[in-house]
């Protein structure tokens, strides 16, 4: 359809775009899971109808295409051994003046049957477009439904809903100032901010601890957006995967170091005792709503101990940690003394702050 507006993509389009891992797994062979069609037969004498899973459009600005999971997804499937009817109804919007069906929920239920080549699953006309309508009053109906479908039930991060409104122009003052920002620093969060194509650093979530990094000087890992400019081009090198809390631990780490302290601590980056240490672990039982803050403190206390191995002495001073146990319990403040002041070695265990964390 050649009128078609570009956000519109069927569900082997989306896969092909967003997903293309899956496209392999569907050619390969699965003997626990039935891929030759769905497990049951769908309801008798059903009233809503059916798509073909291959005529199925659904808008990449009001659905999650770039939050897909192909894990996530293959899981299910593993699951339950195949596709179920029984847990699928994809709800349309008729769109008249494309004379389409626009799939509003169940994009990811959809992908399921796709993946396990059923032909066909059940719908639901839930709302109609205006055959004068807009193609842009057309897309602020289509969010507006996912946001009061998905926002109840939380399936929607921050994120998400800070995309879509962005994509239908429903941003708040204050989301247009982060995405100003975002984009000028080519920072995405799934498009928020800068687009995804563009981005030096993209992040499925987590816009709000930037925000914090950026432009909230009330908070103890606040960096500005001048450091993080300087800073920032070291964050790729480091992790390869890209979350904002063990970004933001390395941003800070590096503010809170001095000259000689830097050149050492790239160094500990760069070291096998740090690739060593699993990802995860850096934010794993933070305190509550603190996980930064923790991190930073985490990391300058196993970088001195990694420089105190080599020259018998402490690298950093106890009082670089102030600004970040001012704002963290006082078990945090007793490790600190323990490793850096009493010259212990850091045990993970230290951290184990019961209901704080």
């Amino acid at each position: 359809m050649s009128n078609l507006p570009k956000r519109f993509l069927t569900i082997p389009e989306v896969v092909a775009k967003y997903c293309p891992s899956l496209i392999a797994w569907k050619k390969n062979s699965h003997p626990n899971i039935k891929t030759d069609g769905a497990l049951d037969e769908p309801m008798k004498n059903w009233s809503g109808g059916f798509i073909e899973i291959d005529k199925m459009y659904v808008s990449t600005d009001s659905q999650r295409v770039k939050g897909i999971q192909a894990n996530y997804l293959i899981d299910k499937l593993k699951q339950y051994g195949g596709f179920l009817h029984k847990k699928t109804i994809a709800e349309q919007i008729y769109c008249p003046k494309y004379d389409i069906d626009i799939t509003v929920d169940a994009m990811h239920r959809a992908i399921l049957a796709w993946l396990c080549d059923v032909k066909e699953i059940r719908r639901m006309i839930v709302d109609e477009h205006d055959i004068n309508d807009t193609d842009e009053e057309m897309n602020t109906r289509e969010c507006d439904y996912m946001i009061s479908k998905n926002k109840e039930g939380n399936k929607l991060t921050n994120t998400d809903l800070e995309r879509i409104q962005k994509k239908t122009n429903q941003m708040t003052p204050d989301q247009k100032e982060q995405d100003k920002l975002f984009s000028t620093l080519k920072i995405s969060f799934k498009d928020f901010g800068c687009d995804e194509d563009e981005a030096i650093l993209s992040y499925p979530d987590g816009a709000g601890n930037f925000k914090n990094l950026l432009t909230n000087p009330k908070s103890a890992y606040y960096v500005g957006e001048k450091k993080f400019k300087l800073y920032s081009p070291q964050l790729p090198s480091i992790f390869e995967k890209r979350v904002t809390q063990k970004d933001a631990m390395i941003i800070n780490a590096l503010d809170i170091c001095d000259k000689e302290q830097t050149t050492q601590f790239l160094d500990y980056l760069d070291s096998e005792e740090f690739k060593d240490i699993k990802f995860e672990s850096w934010t794993a039982g933070c305190v509550h709503q603190r996980g930064i803050e923790t991190a930073v403190v985490r990391i300058l206390i196993r970088f001195n101990e990694w420089y105190r191995d080599f020259e018998d002495e402490n690298i950093m001073r106890v009082d670089q940690f102030d600004k970040y146990l001012s704002v963290l319990p006082v078990e945090a403040n007793h490790v600190v003394d323990s490793c850096v002041v009493k010259g212990k070695s850091y045990d993970p265990e230290l951290w184990e702050m019961g209901d704080a964390a």
